[in-house]
């Protein structure tokens, strides 16, 4: 009996002793959420293996985990998580969520001169005026040609946007031109975006100099005279990688990650360049932020993972080429070939940084949607009257802060 008692003492010990070891060993482990996978995200696994594998080199150690997450609910279950102290220590972060991420994220503690390493800093400022994250990349919208459908498409003469639309009109289908495309296939393939890019490009903003909104139809005409002319068809918020998959639109308005996802068909096919009219939107991509809850040892280590990224020049460099976009960090030379769509991010010389609330993104959208002449219901002054009185009672003052460096800059 004394043997069993003494072997079940020793079992008893074992455990426990196992139970704090991986308790401990958990402990030591960061946790990292990822919306995506490495196909999607790889110069970010990269980053994190690149930091591990530096961290020992020099006698320490990052130990880490991936977990990831779709996108369906992520900006949703990430904040919630974290404000209920759970939650990932690192997780990656998006502009258009700053709204979301900026109470759950700890404030980096970056010095003056590691500031100023990187552009609009007050954009992403916690409570304490330090940011909460830096993102590594700008991307502006480019356009998508497909050389297949239109060989002859000049992308010089697109430049402006009168010169765009008389290449367009030349692949109208049924035009007698010796350019014009077979039926079902259409010229320009746009979106929401598009009426930023049309505003900015005429000098006018979205906001007037008393912060209130000032939405009109300018935009809204112009795209229905190149729909009148069966010139253009409107694209929802998803869905423009499909038109230049299925090769169903000749020059598609599109996002720079598109040419690393087209589909083999297409792949070799499509040339990216600028937006017409000297103007689009930029945004801030992708970066990664610190759970507010993390412990000061712990955001020790993490933000030397953050810095890490953000200042090596080489993981950096791999993170903006990877995103085929232009450079946070200033002084990074980064260059692409043309006809890539870096090319044409980097050759957006008047992109304008815009972070507009995503509910303020809505009204834009339904302007388009909700007006008759583009297929909805309403008229096209009560189009424009919803959408100012929708924009009235959205806090619309960091959008007026950034169209005020524009105004000042026209």
């Amino acid at each position: 009996m004394k043997r069993k008692h003494t072997i079940l003492t020793i079992l008893l010990i074992l455990i426990v002793s196992f139970s704090l070891y991986a308790g401990g060993q958990k402990e030591d482990v960061i946790t990292v959420w990822i919306p995506g996978d490495e196909v999607e995200y790889g110069f970010y696994f990269d980053a994190l293996e690149s930091y591990k594998v530096k961290m020992e080199s020099e006698g320490n150690t990052f130990n880490y985990v991936i977990e990831q997450q779709p996108w369906s609910d992520y900006w949703v279950k990430l904040p919630l998580e974290i404000n209920n102290k759970r939650g990932p220590d690192l997780f990656l972060t998006h502009w258009a969520y700053d709204e979301n991420l900026r109470g759950v994220s700890k404030e980096l503690n970056l010095s003056a001169k590691e500031k100023a390493l990187f552009e609009v800093t007050d954009l992403y400022l916690g409570a304490g005026g330090q940011p909460v994250y830096i993102p590594t990349t700008f991307v502006s919208k480019v356009m998508y040609v497909n050389r297949d459908l239109a060989p002859n498409f000049d992308v010089a003469k697109a430049s402006t946007w009168d010169g765009f639309v008389e290449e367009l009109k030349k692949l109208v289908p049924g035009s007698g031109s010796p350019d014009a495309l077979k039926e079902g296939i259409i010229p320009f393939q746009y979106a929401f975006q598009t009426l930023y890019d049309l505003r900015y490009s005429e000098g006018k903003t979205f906001t007037d100099i008393s912060g209130k909104s000032a939405l009109d139809a300018t935009g809204l005409q112009f795209l229905k005279s190149l729909d009148d002319m069966g010139i253009t068809s409107y694209l929802v918020r998803e869905g423009a990688d499909t038109e230049l998959n299925n090769a169903t639109a000749a020059v598609v308005y599109g996002e720079p990650w598109m040419e690393f996802w087209a589909s083999p068909e297409v792949k070799d096919s499509i040339e990216a360049f600028p937006v017409p009219g000297g103007v689009t939107t930029k945004a801030l991509e992708l970066s990664f932020g610190i759970n507010k809850n993390a412990s000061d040892e712990r955001f020790e280590l993490l933000q030397g993972f953050v810095k890490y990224m953000l200042m090596d020049e080489k993981v950096n460099a791999s993170i903006v080429k990877g995103s085929s976009g232009t450079p946070n960090l200033k002084g990074l030379d980064i260059s692409y070939e043309p006809g890539t769509a870096g090319y044409a991010n980097m050759n957006s010389k008047n992109s304008l940084l815009l972070i507009p609330p995503v509910v303020f993104e809505d009204v834009v959208s339904n302007m388009l949607g909700d007006w008759e002449g583009l297929g909805g219901t309403k008229s096209l002054s009560q189009v424009v009257k919803d959408a100012n009185v929708a924009a009235s009672a959205i806090d619309l003052s960091g959008l007026k802060k950034q169209e005020d460096k524009f105004r000042n800059n026209l």
